[in-house]
C-alpha cells in the first residue's frame, strides 16, 4: 500500500473507484475493510449514493450487499423496495427526512 493510500481517512478511501464505478479496485478494498461499505465522503454521502450518482447502480449494489443495512435513501437509490419498507414501518418520519447532501 503506498503512502498516500495508508493515510487517506478511512471514511474517503472508497471514494474514488465509487466515482469511476472501478467494481474490481472496490472488492479489494472491501475484501481488506469490509467496514468501508459504510463509508462516505466528507460531505456525508455514502459510498452506496455516490456510486449512484455516478450511474454504477451494480456497483452501488455490490455495496450495499456488503453493507449490514443500507439506509432509507440508499434503499431507495437503488430500489430496495422491501427495506424501504421496513425503515418506514420502523420509523415513519423518515419519510420526510433529507439526506445529507439535500
Amino acid at each position: 500500500m503506498d503512502l498516500e493510500a495508508r493515510n487517506t481517512p478511512p471514511r474517503v478511501k472508497l471514494t474514488p473507484p465509487t466515482r469511476s464505478g472501478d467494481a474490481d479496485a472496490a472488492r479489494r478494498m472491501l475484501d481488506q475493510d469490509p467496514s468501508l461499505a459504510r463509508s462516505s465522503t466528507p460531505d456525508g454521502v455514502s459510498a452506496i449514493l455516490l456510486a449512484c450518482y455516478h450511474g454504477h447502480g451494480d456497483l452501488a449494489a455490490e455495496l450495499a450487499r456488503a453493507h449490514d443495512g443500507p439506509e432509507i435513501f440508499e434503499a431507495a437509490a437503488i430500489g430496495l423496495g422491501p427495506r424501504l419498507d421496513r425503515l418506514l414501518d420502523d420509523d415513519p418520519s423518515r419519510a420526510q427526512a433529507y439526506s445529507a447532501d439535500g
